[in-house]
């Protein structure tokens, strides 16, 4: 056989120029009088009779016969097949083009001929419909039979003549044309179409071109001309031509079903989520199965003008002539924006067998960054913004926090916010001249023993120490969306809520040069806070807001607002500390009974009156508000007026009681001339005989007036009141323009044989089903399929198998915790981590020149950016083997002098730093680099079928290599299982509007072990069956609309009523027993 693997474009019909529906992708071979396309020989061009020949060659390359890596090249390489038969025939017969003939003559020669090296391809049975002489097809459905045949995946050339142009003329001419579309839905035709689309060797410009042409009615054919009886003309000419026969390829009939032969169809329909901010202007996958695919369709839905890219090939089935088509959609002229879903819909026509599965998905993006970090905005009417900018002259500022996994620039950063009473109508109120955007540590709960200045007592994390600043004016705005009537808060002035009706979206570009250089791992994340705020110009009453996440989006603590707050300035243990802020104490004073969480109580009053203690505590200087914290486990006998008096300089303030150990508080207002000097003295007086006035205090703690990052959470009014308050931003790093791999899988179904086929009850089917992806992010993606069913096998119990790819983000990473460490291996030697070969190979200098001596080792150097125990390489090569085609291959690295090599696919390169090699191909696989300057960490990707691949350097660290490039090592779960049926194949729309499920268990099968996972199925009556026997399927009656039928209903109408007593009736006192004698 000839074998061709590479890429041509595949063209996609656009419904604006062509029929609605056609069968995609198709064949269009040219005749070889074009220029261009001389077929065996150059020259003159001669008479050229062989568009016989061309059709036939259409519907083989459409029945999957040919070589070449397209549906065209096999039709082109079939063609040429058929010319070298004619001119060896007739060697007169220039080029093998002068003689006429018919489509099914060149098909059934091709056929029984040597070239057919596919003699199991069931599409072997050609026929005739119709006349072969100049005399129209006399069947009133023929425009629908042939539109029908072509949905069915069965080929269909058409033989025209034009009529007569004068009274008692004749009909002349002869043409051969392949059919392979109409202006019908992608569902049955239930009536004859409008129009037709084929192929016509004699009007083509080279490569894929088709026609449309319009269908006269049946009875009223060529009005304006003669014509030569009913029939199916088409404005092919003036005088138009019609259809004299049709010649067909179809799969091997069955005797009970013609209309149902050997052959399957199976589609899978894969919904992907863009979830990058940047939009996706690609898209890229593999459909594969593991039997011949005999024909195929594959589409997304989502509207582009551009053509794919199809290659076909036998990259993951080697011994098969077909199982993979790689589809490239070039979406630059409709790029998916962020949070957008693309349908990817793959039909396979099969050969006893069902299964498809989904490989090397991914988007591709334009600016080569990725989303490391996102809290989307609230697109809803509890959405709120909260004001950020200076435009009163009060400097607000909000943060919030987020986490970092891994090491790289922030170079990029999303906003959304919203304007004040923005009735998003035109322009808004106002204009953003300046961000300004800040990046601190974090400052965790409590008391961090790694940062000695952080707050030991903070009850909520909060930015700590300032680490990257910039201010930018040169950014993109647009609208993002339109949402009626959400919250418009200002915290800082404690106005009542406003509303806004429009959100919009800011990019921020940071340069890589002047970008903050964050860190963190998997293993040891970093948490960082984003600070926000805005100068902005406008109306009078312009007010800019930062806009919230939801509550399910937000992650670890509230976002806060940098405002005048009471802080803590002082505190005071009452037993411990009366040796410091000036205490004086008086009357009965004494060591108390009580202890709250280690701090002693001190007991003021011993049921008598007058006794007191004094302290001073400092505060913010002109602080006009103080609180007071204070815990009062035990006061007196309840009676009266009971508990302490409190006296802050010299007033008093109330009287204090007992709540246990629990905090209570105290706020003071009007105190700016009581703290001009940074002190308030207080006073706690027993001024109640016995024991009404005595208390007991453990602790005092005194805040004031400052600034400081307060937690921000709904105020009074909102839906949301009291509920944290997370904000909407993105944090973007640069990497390289193909996005995250979804994960490798795939499934089929088996259908038992029925022991009897000859039973009434049995006509093929459809089974539908669907389940979604899970990842440990959430959800991955949805799928919907469809598994056609002959008729020999049992229509009510099904097994469908799932499974993980032996590749996928599922397969574990070589991380050589597994291997001894430290151990050393010179050339020569080798080990095994995670399954996977490790084999240690001759190392090449720069510029030239080689070594054999050189190390590898294993240790726990950390040198790498991985955890735990990594690979050494110095002055040698270390080469790993997967066992089976790796679709993308990662790695982490640490490289610190020296040269490089990487060997990918049998290609060998040589190079300073890894940054050399960004976006270059090596070995036919894309590679992409984070860093790799020299002397630091980084990332490497190796994007595409990566067969085999050898890394080494001379200070080259390598850890995580990884037979994936999305979450390595992360778990993928295929759930929610449902399954239907139907007797009509249900078009794209219909399977995803499908709501008649069957639900089954397991409703969660893991997809990361990469071992298949049995469901299995059966309908146990559920289904009704019409009656069939020997009556072609296109006869046979509709599935009455009931599912289950009840045991007295005997006509099987849905329904128990008087016709079913009827039926019972008439056999009343009848018997089927020989009588007794």
């Amino acid at each position: 056989m000839k074998k061709l693997i590479f890429t041509i474009i595949i063209t996609v019909l656009a419904a604006s120029v062509f029929a609605d529906w056609q069968r995609d992708p198709a064949s269009d071979v040219d005749k070889e009088f074009i220029s261009g396309n001389e077929g065996i020989d150059t020259g003159t061009p001669p008479t050229d009779n062989s568009c016989w020949m061309a059709s036939a060659s259409n519907l083989l390359a459409g029945a999957g016969y040919g070589s070449g890596a397209t549906i065209q090249e096999r039709a082109e390489d079939i063609y040429i097949d058929m010319l070298n038969w004619q001119a060896t025939i007739d060697p007169s017969n220039t080029h093998g083009t002068q003689d006429g003939g018919w489509i099914d003559t060149a098909l059934t020669w091709w056929l029984s001929s040597s070239h057919n090296v596919w003699p199991s391809n069931p599409y072997n049975v050609v026929n005739v419909y119709g006349n072969k002489s100049k005399v129209p097809w006399s069947n009133a459905d023929g425009a629908k039979d042939i539109g029908n045949m072509l949905r069915d995946y069965k080929q269909v050339g058409l033989s025209i003549s034009r009529p007569r142009t004068s009274p008692g003329g004749s009909p002349s001419g002869g043409h051969a044309i392949a059919a392979w579309g109409d202006d019908g839905s992608s569902a049955q035709l239930g009536s004859n179409p409008d129009e037709v689309i084929v192929a016509d060797s004699d009007r083509d410009t080279g490569g894929t071109d088709f026609q449309s042409y319009t269908y006269d009615d049946y009875t009223n054919p060529n009005p304006g001309g003669y014509d030569e009886g009913n029939g199916w003309y088409f404005n092919f000419s003036a005088n138009h031509w019609f259809i004299k026969h049709i010649a067909t390829l179809t799969p091997t009939d069955n005797p009970v079903d013609p209309g149902d032969g050997p052959t399957q169809l199976v589609v899978g329909s894969y919904k992907i989520h863009q979830d990058e901010l940047e939009s996706a202007t690609d898209l890229h996958y593999t459909a594969w199965t593991d039997y011949d695919i005999l024909g195929y369709n594959t589409d997304i839905d989502w509207q582009t003008s551009n053509s794919p890219e199809i290659t076909e090939s036998n990259t993951h089935v080697p011994s098969l002539t077909r199982s993979d088509i790689t589809a490239d959609w070039d979406l630059s002229d409709n790029p998916v924006p962020y949070c957008n879903d693309v349908t990817i819909t793959t039909e396979f026509v099969l050969q006893g067998w069902n299964g498809v599965w989904y490989d090397d998905v991914y988007f591709t993006y334009p600016g080569g960054q990725e989303t490391k970090y996102l809290q989307p905005p609230y697109d809803s009417s509890l959405g709120t913004d909260i004001r950020c900018d200076t435009y009163d002259d009060i400097p607000r500022l909000l943060a919030d926090d987020f986490e970092c996994t891994q090491e790289g620039p922030i170079t990029k950063i999303y906003l959304w916010g919203s304007w004040d009473q923005d009735y998003a109508e035109g322009d808004p109120p106002g204009n953003v001249q300046k961000l300004h955007l800040k990046i601190y540590s974090d400052d965790p709960v409590g008391d961090d023993p790694k940062n000695p200045d952080d707050d030991p007592d903070n009850e909520a994390s909060k930015p700590l120490e300032l680490l990257w600043e910039g201010d930018f004016s040169d950014f993109s705005a647009s609208q993002y969306s339109i949402v009626q009537e959400e919250y418009f808060w200002d915290p800082f002035t404690n106005s009542s809520l406003s509303w806004d009706n429009r959100i919009w979206q800011y990019e921020i570009d940071i340069p890589e040069s002047q970008a903050f250089e964050q860190q963190g791992s998997r293993d040891n994340p970093e948490v960082y806070w984003l600070g926000v705020s805005a100068d902005i110009d406008g109306y009078s009453y312009a007010k800019f807001g930062w806009k919230t996440t939801s509550l399910e989006n937000g992650w670890n603590d509230k976002a806060v607002a940098w405002k005048d707050t009471l802080v803590k300035t002082d505190e005071f243990d009452f037993w411990e500390d009366r040796s410091s802020h000036s205490y004086q104490e008086n009357g009965s004073i004494s060591q108390g009974a009580y202890d709250c969480s280690g701090d002693q109580a001190l007991r003021i009053g011993n049921g008598d009156s007058g006794s007191s203690v004094f302290l001073i505590m400092n505060v913010n200087p002109n602080s006009d508000q103080v609180k007071l914290r204070y815990k009062i486990p035990w006061a007196g006998a309840v009676a009266g007026v009971i508990g302490a008096e409190l006296m802050v300089d010299g007033d008093y303030k109330g009287n204090i009681v007992s709540d246990g150990c629990l905090w209570q508080e105290m706020v003071l207002s009007g105190m700016a001339g009581d703290t001009a000097d940074g002190e308030i003295e207080i006073k706690i007086r027993d001024t109640y005989p016995d024991y009404d006035g005595d208390i007991q205090i453990t602790s005092i703690e005194a805040y004031s007036m400052a600034k400081d990052w307060e937690p921000l959470v709904y105020p009074d009014g909102h839906e949301l009141v009291s509920q944290p308050v997370d904000m909407a931003f993105g944090v973007v790093t640069p990497q390289t323009s193909q996005g995250v791999f979804m994960p490798e899988f795939g499934w089929n179904i088996v259908t038992e044989d029925l022991d009897n086929t000859d039973i009434p009850d049995i006509s093929g089917g459809y089974v539908l089903g669907s389940f979604d992806l899970f990842g440990d992010d959430g959800l991955l993606g949805q799928y919907r399929f469809v598994h056609q069913y002959p008729y020999t096998q049992d229509p009510e119990t099904h097994t469908f198998t799932i499974q993980g790819g032996p590749g996928g983000s599922s397969a574990p990473c070589a991380d050589f915790e597994d291997v001894k460490s430290p151990s050393s291996y010179s050339v020569g030697g080798s080990f095994n981590t995670q399954g996977y070969d490790v084999d240690f190979k001759k190392f090449f200098w720069l510029p030239s020149g080689s070594t054999t001596s050189g190390t590898g080792t294993v240790d726990t150097s950390g040198q790498a950016g991985g955890s735990g125990s990594e690979l050494e390489l110095d002055n040698i090569n270390a080469e790993f083997t997967f066992n089976y085609p790796v679709e993308c291959l990662s790695l982490l690295f640490g490289e610190y002098g020296g040269n490089i090599n990487l060997e990918v696919n049998g290609v060998f390169s040589n190079f300073d730093n890894f940054a050399d090699i960004n976006g270059y191909t090596i070995g036919g696989c894309s590679i992409s680099v984070t860093n790799g300057y020299g002397n630091d960490k980084g990332t490497l990707q190796i994007q595409g079928t990566v067969n085999q691949f050898k890394i080494g350097g001379q200070e080259l660290f390598i850890d995580d290599v990884c037979p994936s490039c999305g979450s390595g090592g992360s778990t993928v779960t295929a759930a929610n299982f449902r399954f239907g049926h139907s007797y009509g194949r249900p078009g794209k729309e219909r399977l995803w509007e499908f709501s008649d499920w069957l639900t089954v268990s397991p409703q969660q099968v893991s997809l990361s072990s990469g071992e298949p996972a049995d469901i299995s199925l059966n309908w146990d009556g559920r289904l009704p069956y019409p009656a069939s026997d020997i009556t072609p399927a296109s006869q046979m009656p509709q599935a009455p609309d009931c599912t289950v039928y009840l045991e007295g209903d005997l006509n099987e109408d849905c329904c128990v009523n008087l016709l079913d007593l009827k039926m019972l009736a008439s056999n009343w006192l009848e018997c089927t027993l020989a009588q007794q004698r």
